[in-house]
């Protein structure tokens, strides 16, 4: 058994708001979104996995649909709790602050384990003649270092 977790994405936008008469610039509006993955890679379904916030978002989201509780515990910490993850399945959430900066995630853990934070990257995907041609250029390119290498010790 084995759960990770880690934040992918986040954007901040800044939306000004007109007042009604139009002769200030308004009011401003601070939109921060934040994204976090949790993935089972063990090969055991994990069971009451809690996934704490530091703050509760304003509106948060859970990807793939299920029964997910929400729960605003002390200190004003965010409680997602998910009843069971099966094995090697991927969680993502997705989190919107307004007018305020997001949450760390405090703690990660399940009934059986807890959660190891880990760094996401994210990458684009490239089509597999790219991929290919990639390694080839690095195979190439480490041979003919080889090659110089033998030559100026030979």
């Amino acid at each position: 058994m084995k759960l990770i977790y880690g934040r992918a994405n986040n954007s901040r936008n800044i939306i000004s708001v007109p007042t009604e008469d139009n002769t200030s610039n308004g009011n401003h509006t601070e939109i921060y979104t934040e994204k976090f993955f949790l993935q089972n890679v063990g090969s055991k379904p994990a069971t009451n996995v809690e996934f704490v916030l530091s703050d509760f978002p304003a509106d948060i989201s859970v990807w793939q649909p299920r029964n997910v509780e929400y729960k605003n515990v002390e200190k004003g910490h965010c409680l997602v709790t998910i009843p069971q993850m099966a094995p090697r399945e991927l969680v993502i959430v997705d989190c919107v602050y307004l007018n305020q900066r997001a949450a760390f995630v405090a703690s990660v853990k399940c009934a059986e384990c807890i959660g190891n934070e880990v760094p996401f990257w994210t990458v684009r995907r490239f089509s597999w003649w790219i991929n290919t041609l990639i390694a080839a250029l690095m195979f190439f390119g480490v041979a003919y270092l080889f090659q110089i290498v033998f030559k100026l010790f030979a």
